[in-house]
């Protein structure tokens, strides 16, 4: 985190979040906030209510605010519609004030949730607005009238930029920012508490992590592993991460059904939400992304730093991760012979391995840091805050 210096005071921005879960796109945020430069930017998050996230932030000293935020959904039935307009209405009239009172300067949605709630009370202050987009976002009218406000948009892939073209025609300048990571800090110090940790060091483990919702491929994780056990009877099998929002209660039990039908027994551990994920990936063989239409695979970049080769899907974000043969292997979406043959690879060659996982960490270490990211954010700060006194925004 920067530290303040004397002089001008920093330009107060709020940083708007539909959720006080911690999952990837909350990490990321998380990051980012804390690498500001508090000398030029002053940070207030506001959340819906208390939480893994809203502990992290304040850990950073970061003041977060309470609101009446939720999720907004694709239900279209006239109640649910109804409770959504009078949510955004009594969302806006707080936010108004407490942007007044606070004398922000720009307002940042970092979801498509948090962009409707941000836009009418960044129009009615005048003040820019920026979305950054971490997701394959639906189109629809609400969301195009919601960018048209935008001064800008923060993509965090080039997949994603051509998805907001192509889908929603946003009109407002779409910048491509990838999601940074703080090298040095990835794999933090001390032992693991959960999971992985309790394995025997000789065992090969294959891990793969992210939330479960069905378009991560958790079975074709699953039946992939079924694939490689067959050579590999010693390798072990972790699948990391939980249903954030419990909007897929039978999701896990499918999933363990499936694995006891393909006769993994013990070979696998479903080890659910891991909060300190980073330190348990120097011990893995490989990490495993099998998602498709995945927006950028933070979890990806996490494994490279620790010096781990990975293997995704040849399309979307991981492609522009992840260099086929180079850093890892890319293979084809729902294939689980192409993963399993690649993870067979890894596990029959440590040298390729070890080679992998070094390149992917020079990779991580020149393309995707947290420094980086930060700085060509505040790039954009600057830009719409430049914007914004020219169109002669309103100062409390």
């Amino acid at each position: 985190m920067k530290t303040p210096r004397a002089g001008a005071g920093p330009s107060t921005v709020l940083f708007l979040h539909h959720t006080s879960v911690l999952g990837g796109a909350e990490r990321s945020l998380l990051d980012l906030v804390g690498e500001l430069d508090r000398s030029r930017f002053s940070p207030i998050v506001v959340l819906p209510g208390n939480g893994p996230l809203a502990d992290s932030f304040r850990a950073l000293h970061v003041p977060v605010r309470y609101l009446a935020l939720r999720r907004i959904t694709r239900t279209l039935t006239p109640w649910a519609l109804t409770v959504t307009l009078a949510s955004v209405l009594i969302t806006t009239v707080a936010l108004t004030h407490l942007m007044w009172r606070a004398r922000v300067r720009a307002v940042h949605a970092n979801s498509m949730s948090a962009l409707i709630f941000a836009r009418p009370a960044a129009w009615l202050m005048r003040r820019p607005l920026i979305w950054h987009v971490r997701d394959f976002v639906p189109g629809g009218r609400f969301v195009r009238i919601s960018t048209a406000g935008c001064a800008y948009v923060i993509a965090i892939s080039r997949a994603i930029r051509a998805h907001l073209q192509r889908t929603l025609h946003v009109r407002a300048k779409i910048v491509l920012i990838y999601n940074g990571l703080d090298v040095e800090a990835a794999v933090r110090a001390g032992q693991p508490t959960v999971g992985w940790a309790s394995f025997d060091k000789n065992l090969k483990v294959v891990a793969m992590a992210g939330q479960f919702v069905p378009w991560k491929k958790h079975a074709v994780f699953i039946e992939a592993a079924a694939l490689v056990h067959r050579t590999y009877p010693d390798a072990r099998f972790v699948v990391a991460g939980g249903d954030l929002f419990a909007d897929h209660p039978g999701y896990r039990a499918e999933l363990e059904a499936l694995a006891t039908r393909l006769g993994l027994g013990e070979c696998l551990t479903f080890l659910g939400f891991v909060d300190d994920l980073p330190a348990h990936l120097p011990g893995v063989a490989c990490l495993v992304l099998p998602s498709e239409r995945e927006p950028f695979g933070r979890v990806l970049i996490e494994a490279m730093a620790a010096g781990r080769p990975v293997i995704a899907i040849s399309r979307d974000g991981p492609a522009e991760i992840v260099r086929d043969r180079v850093d890892g292997f890319l293979t084809e979406p729902g294939s689980a012979t192409g993963i399993a043959e690649a993870v067979s690879r890894i596990l029959a060659d440590p040298v390729l391995a070890d080679s992998m996982g070094s390149r992917g960490r020079e990779r991580v270490g020149r393309k995707f840091t947290l420094d980086r990211t930060a700085a060509r954010f505040q790039r954009v700060l600057d830009a719409a805050l430049t914007a914004g006194n020219a169109r002669g925004a309103l100062t409390p």
